[in-house]
């Protein structure tokens, strides 16, 4: 059975980011994926990559933290999708930081994960729609074909977001978000 992971890269529990994430594993959960836990990077307690090279023959982190529960569920997911609310025109920090320490999932060089994967990522913003803020989400994307073959990526983005519940009255967009998670879990199911 394809599973698949959300990860939550807002300060909010229950901000627009998050609440789309649901809702697109709401569709990956209707085309067939079984739901592992919402990682919410917020309540991680983790440190950034140390650079250290302590993971450059073996794979694995050296630092001791809360990622160690999460890189299991990585290793097990078919899917990743990540969720950001847009900070200063990135993903928040905190995401950045985690996603800086996927760096072992890539050591030895070379070494992916085994098995054929999908990756999404959806970010939400207060300003019109920007193709910068997407063209940002494509360089994230890109970077997960270092850790897995990822066969199929996609990223949505929510803009005019200003309030923390705004994405529960735009139905658009949580349709959008739904086909996603949909088409996520399809990709692997039909390729």
């Amino acid at each position: 059975m394809i599973t698949i992971l959300g990860i939550s890269g807002s300060p909010r529990k229950k901000g627009n980011s998050a609440f789309l994430l649901d809702r697109a594993l709401q569709g990956a959960e209707a085309a067939g994926a079984r739901r592992l836990p919402v990682v919410y990077v917020n309540e991680l307690e983790f440190r950034g990559c140390q650079n250290c090279g302590g993971c450059a023959k073996t794979g694995v982190c050296v630092q001791k933290d809360g990622m160690a529960e999460v890189y299991p569920m990585l290793r097990q997911a078919d899917i990743w999708l990540f969720a950001s609310s847009i900070f200063f025109n990135n993903i928040t920090g905190q995401l950045k930081s985690f996603f800086d320490r996927l760096f072992c999932l890539d050591k030895p060089p070379g070494s992916k994960l085994s098995g054929r994967r999908s990756g999404g990522f959806i970010i939400v913003y207060e300003d019109k729609p920007r193709r910068d803020y997407l063209r940002c989400m494509d360089v994230y994307l890109k970077y997960l074909s270092w850790f897995a073959d990822f066969v199929y990526t996609e990223a949505l983005e929510g803009p005019r977001l200003a309030g923390p519940s705004d994405a529960a009255t735009r139905e658009e967009l949580i349709v959008r978000a739904e086909s996603m998670g949909q088409r996520l879990a399809e990709k692997l199911a039909t390729g």
